[in-house]
């Protein structure tokens, strides 16, 4: 089974533990990790469902993902329509890195 995290406490008093907890948990689970760097993030869902994670570790975040719904089409179509085909995961890139 691979390792999870989960988010169940927002409050004010655990927010900052719950940052070092996250922090460490991500550090593990993504080991080799650049702690300095820029984190793209990418899922077939709404792209806030992942940008956390950048927020957990310290860094800029770029979420990409899928906001609105309804169209149809290939999934090709689709991933180019919502921002979410190879070229711009690259264009992300190209932008987190200021390039």
């Amino acid at each position: 089974m691979g390792k999870q995290i989960s988010i169940d406490d927002f409050s004010e008093l655990s927010i900052e533990s719950s940052l070092k907890h996250y922090n460490e948990a991500i550090k593990d689970m993504l080991p080799g990790i650049y702690l300095d760097a820029p984190v793209i993030t990418l899922i077939d869902a709404h792209p806030h469902s992942l940008s956390w994670i950048g927020a957990a570790i310290g860094n800029k975040t770029f979420p990409l993902g899928v906001s609105d719904w309804g169209q149809s089409g290939s999934r090709a179509d689709l991933y180019k329509e919502y921002g979410i085909n190879t070229d711009s995961i690259v264009n992300a890139c190209i932008s987190a890195l200021d390039i």
